[in-house]
């Protein structure tokens, strides 16, 4: 899937192992959530990231104090605080720049 790109930062799903830019579910402070990332996430992990960032993201994998998570990932999990299935009805199939479209657009109906 391609990065949405303007800055956006790359960070890990602690799902998948993807690596991209995609809009994720952060909880912080989630000590207790996760255990350590299984060895195929961290060999995704790896796999996807780039060289210049491979030892910061898998550093982000390790830290089970914050959970990154696509939106998707978070919610096929079972979101723990349920917003991820409300943000994503309709958009089940979206990723990406077309999910953070989506989002945006909530946002602007409800602000």
């Amino acid at each position: 899937m391609k990065n949405i790109g303007h800055g956006r930062a790359l960070k890990v799903c602690d799902a998948c192992g993807g690596v991209d830019d995609h809009p994720r579910h952060i909880l912080s402070g989630a000590a207790g959530l996760v255990s350590a990332p299984s060895a195929e996430t961290a060999r995704a992990v790896m796999a996807n990231a780039p060289a210049d960032d491979a030892d910061r993201l898998l550093a982000e994998l390790l830290d089970t104090s914050t959970v990154e998570l696509h939106r998707d990932c978070c919610r096929e999990r079972g979101c723990p605080t349920g917003e991820c299935p409300e943000l994503t009805a309709g958009a089940e199939d979206k990723r990406g720049a077309a999910l953070l479209e989506h989002l945006v657009n909530l946002q602007t109906r409800e602000g």
